[in-house]
């Protein structure tokens, strides 16, 4: 039986602050008709850029127009940042220049302009006599963010012995994706991404392997799963997609490779049922695997191939009738499976004793007839070994970390152990999609946990994450994460070499003066650090909401309008360390002498 060793609460303190930058898989895309969007949100094309135009409420700083600029396509050049403080009796509007935009904003007594460059420099305000034919008075802001970038949601990840394709659900605007990206052995992109599939329907779980010389990646719509196969460098062998199985509800999905053909699993009801998929895209027909008649709910499978066999895990809830009619306890049932999709066991094996609530199963094998789930219960990350000998045999499960708020694992084979990958939320996390959440890795036995800050998942989601190694014992983890306060998650990759302490950042010194003329503050700090992910400057009134300006990686300094009632202003940074920031109490030169 393999020992295991708990990581203590008390000793995850010295992880705490460990952080790394991961690689965007992909570039973000707005993904909205060209036109006036609803009554809060315009855009204006100049040719080369596209404009967005959204009032917001966000961040805790009150109602702003915010713009934002994209390509063509829809990718992110210039994420939103506040523009103008929102009024409710003023209109605004936009015209496009070949380098740009004119930004206008007017109202009873006064009409100014500014000016917008493609790559994100704001310029000062001026007075204008008259205001583009094309001003909108643009609707108040509703209370979240509703122009935002697509979000590049659970990504998915599988090795064909070198490389990676990770996979992942794209949500929002006009369309749902699926979209796929190669993974070099660093877990860097390598090539264009692939848009597997897009529809105006909604998408449900997604999933990919390897075998057979190329990867299946599939997916639910509507009530179909479909598939579609793909070479290791990231191109389609189908033209289109072929259905793998028609199912009676969602379903997330289960998927491993027996080095030839696929396994897929699904689960409605009391059943899961399962489809071999061959390298020339022959479908099985479906069979259930995992049956019986108390009736209870099972759910989420899991599959790996363990050198001889399948061997396919799922959930299974007690549903309590008191005093919600919620599950209650689950267990973890496994069974074996042939390599002709059918199941070697008359019944499932129980993993005992059973857990409240458990959620985020998933395995993985050494391909030695051995394996290991691993899953959740609220706040704790489990594991138990599977062992395929005479009969299927599974040990009773052990913690491998435990926390204060809920985690999501996921589990693989590297290097000569089973290497666990878990997020979970910080203390600051909060459900406005602010504080930091985390990253961490163990391998089985060892207790040693390695951790790494990284940004919130979609609307607080905990997933579990991609993982997968190659043929080299090289790790890839992918996530969903929002790099930056704000903005929407995107699929970011980290290798396990990321996930090691890296030197916090210090707090940015900070120059400031009052121009000339009043009008301006002028704002100026160092170079940071090579990896900071860019700067946040928030301007705070004595009486008026806080404006917050956006600034891109590299920015040493800036001149912004100086409010009237200007009390402090804060500069924050991000970078691989964290972030970490610095206020300011500005009295203007003229006002602190007055008081002398």
């Amino acid at each position: 039986m393999t020992s295991f060793r708990v990581m203590p609460f008390l000793a995850l303190i010295v992880a705490l602050r460990l952080s790394a930058a991961g690689r965007d898989l992909a570039p973000q895309r707005l993904d909205t008709p060209i036109g006036n969007i609803g009554t809060n949100v315009k855009t204006i094309a100049n040719g080369s850029t596209i404009l967005w135009l959204s009032t917001i409420e966000n961040f805790r700083a009150g109602k702003h127009v915010y713009a934002a600029i994209t390509d063509p396509s829809g990718a992110i050049r210039v994420p939103a940042m506040p523009v103008w403080p929102y009024i409710d009796q003023y209109t605004f509007g936009a015209t496009a220049t070949p380098s740009g935009y004119l930004l206008s904003r007017g109202g009873m007594s006064k009409n100014e302009q500014r000016t917008l460059a493609d790559d994100g420099q704001l310029g000062a305000v001026i007075q204008v006599p008259l205001l583009p034919a094309d001003a909108t008075r643009l609707a108040r802001p509703p209370m979240d963010v509703t122009l935002t970038a697509v979000v590049q949601e659970a990504p998915k990840i599988a090795s064909d012995g070198s490389g990676f394709l990770a996979v992942w659900t794209e949500r929002g605007g006009t369309a749902q994706a699926i979209v796929a990206q190669r993974l070099d052995a660093n877990g860097s992109p390598s090539g264009s991404p692939l848009e597997v599939i897009r529809t105006g329907g909604i998408l449900g779980d997604h999933a990919v392997a390897f075998g057979g010389g190329q990867y299946l990646v599939i997916w639910q719509n509507g009530s179909q799963i479909f598939g579609m196969r793909v070479t290791p460098s990231g191109a389609p062998i189908d033209t289109t997609p072929f259905v793998v199985a028609t199912i009676d509800a969602p379903s997330r999905f289960g998927i491993a490779s027996d080095g030839d053909s696929f396994l897929v699993t699904w689960g409605y009801g009391a059943v899961i049922s399962g489809a071999v998929v061959t390298a020339a895209g022959h479908v099985s027909t479906a069979r259930p695997l995992i049956t019986s008649a108390d009736q209870l709910l099972r759910r989420d499978p899991v599959a790996a191939f363990d050198g001889f066999r399948y061997i396919v895990a799922s959930l299974t809830d007690r549903i309590s009738l008191f005093p919600c009619g919620c599950p209650s306890d689950t267990r973890v049932e496994v069974v074996r499976v042939g390599r002709d999709g059918i199941a070697l066991d008359p019944q499932p094996a129980v993993i005992q004793p059973e857990r409240h609530n458990a959620n985020h199963l998933n395995i993985a094998s050494s391909l030695h007839g051995d394996a290991m789930i691993t899953f959740a219960s609220y706040n704790t990350v489990l594991a138990a070994s599977l062992h395929d000998d005479a009969s299927l045999r599974a040990d009773a499960p052990v913690t491998l970390f435990e926390w204060f708020d809920l985690v999501a694992p996921s589990i693989t084979w590297t290097n000569g152990a089973y290497l666990v990958a878990f997020r979970y939320p910080s203390a600051l996390s909060d459900f406005d999609g602010h504080g930091e959440w985390y990253l961490g890795t163990t391998r089985v036995g060892t207790g040693d946990v390695a951790s790494t800050i990284t940004g919130p998942p979609h609307e607080l989601e905990v997933e579990s994450p991609g993982l997968a190694t190659n043929a080299a014992g090289d790790a890839v983890i992918a996530i969903s994460e929002a790099r930056s306060p704000g903005v929407s998650p995107r699929a970011v990759g980290y290798a396990l070499d990321d996930l090691h302490a890296a030197t916090p950042p210090a707090a940015p010194a900070i120059t400031w003066q009052q121009s000339t003329d009043g009008g301006n503050l002028i704002v100026s700090w160092p170079h940071v650090a090579a990896d900071e992910r860019g700067f946040y400057l928030t301007l705070y009134g004595r009486h008026s909401q806080p404006i917050q300006r956006w600034f891109p990686p590299g920015t040493a300094g800036t001149s912004v309008p100086w409010p009237a009632d200007l009390a402090s202003f804060e500069l924050l940074v991000w970078t691989e360390g964290g972030f970490v920031s610095t206020k300011i109490s500005a009295v203007p030169p003229r006002a602190r002498a007055a008081r002398h």
